[in-house]
C-alpha cells in the first residue's frame, strides 16, 4: 500500500471515530432533510468518500446550530432586538431551507461569510450580533463546499481542498474574536463561556463546539487533498492579530 494510501485509510478512520462521536449526539439539520436513511436511490451515484463527506458536512452544521442556540441562551438581548417570537425562530431563520437565503439576509446589509462575521463584532451595529455572527460563519463554510450539499461520483474534484483548510483557520479566528472582542466601554460583545474556574464548573461547552467544528473541517480538507492529489499551502497566524483568508 502507497504512503498516499495508508494516509488516506487513517484519515477515514478518523472520520468514522469522530462521526460516532458526533452523530451519537446529532441535532436534527434541516438544511439536508430528515435524518438521512440508511440507503438512498442517489447513493448509487455515489462513492464512500462522496457519502462520508456529506455526512462529516451535515455534523458540521449540527454543531454550528447548536452553538447558536446556546449563544441565544447566554445572549436573549439579541433576539429581542427583532420582531421575533423567541429565539428558535431566529435559529430556524438561519437553519431551516437554507437553500432558499444561501446565507444572506436582508437585514445584514448584504454582508455575508467574512463579513458578517466582521458585522457582529462592530460597535455601531445595532442589529442582532448572534444572528449576523451565525450566518457569517455558515455562508463562509458553504463557500468552501462550492455551495454544495450534496457530492457525486468525480464532485470531490470540483472543492478545492485550500479552501477547506482556510475555512478552518478563519473558524479560529472567529471563535477568538467571540470570546475575546469587547465594546468601548469593555463588555463583551458576545457572551460565550461561562467565566469562572475548573474548581467552580466552568462551562466550556461553546469550546468544546467549536473544536469540533474546526477538526471536522480541517479532516474534510485532508481527505479532499488526498482524493484529489492536490497540496494544501500551511499558513502560519497569530489569532489575535491575524486576517480572514481568502475563500
Amino acid at each position: 500500500m502507497s504512503v498516499r494510501a495508508r494516509l488516506l485509510a487513517a484519515l477515514l478512520t478518523c472520520a468514522a471515530l469522530l462521526l460516532s462521536g458526533c452523530l451519537s449526539n446529532q441535532l436534527t439539520a434541516p438544511e439536508w432533510g430528515d435524518e438521512k436513511s440508511a440507503f438512498e436511490l442517489s447513493d448509487i451515484a455515489k462513492g464512500d468518500v462522496d457519502i462520508m463527506v456529506e455526512t462529516l458536512q451535515r455534523a458540521l452544521f449540527n454543531h454550528l446550530r447548536e452553538m447558536t442556540q446556546k449563544l441565544y441562551w447566554r445572549n436573549p438581548r439579541e433576539w429581542r432586538k427583532t420582531d421575533a417570537d423567541g429565539w428558535q425562530e431566529r435559529v430556524d431563520e438561519l437553519f431551516d431551507n437554507p437553500q432558499s437565503h444561501q446565507w444572506r439576509f436582508q437585514e445584514l446589509d448584504g454582508a455575508v461569510g467574512v463579513e458578517a462575521i466582521h458585522l457582529a463584532f462592530r460597535e455601531s451595529y445595532e442589529g442582532d450580533r448572534v444572528f449576523a455572527f451565525a450566518a457569517g460563519i455558515g455562508g463562509m463554510l458553504m463557500a468552501s463546499y462550492e455551495n454544495k450539499t450534496e457530492f457525486f461520483l468525480f464532485d470531490l474534484n470540483s472543492l478545492d481542498p485550500q479552501k477547506l483548510y482556510n475555512s478552518a483557520r478563519n473558524l479560529e479566528i472567529a471563535f477568538w474574536k467571540l470570546t475575546h472582542m469587547r465594546s468601548e466601554s469593555g463588555d463583551l460583545y458576545l457572551l460565550s463561556n461561562e467565566p469562572g474556574s475548573l474548581e467552580t464548573n466552568q462551562d466550556l461547552s461553546f469550546e468544546r463546539l467549536a473544536g469540533k467544528i474546526i477538526v471536522i473541517q480541517d479532516l474534510l480538507a485532508q481527505i479532499v487533498a488526498q482524493k484529489t492529489k492536490r497540496a494544501i499551502k500551511q499558513a502560519l497566524q497569530f489569532i489575535a492579530s491575524s486576517v480572514f483568508l481568502p475563500i
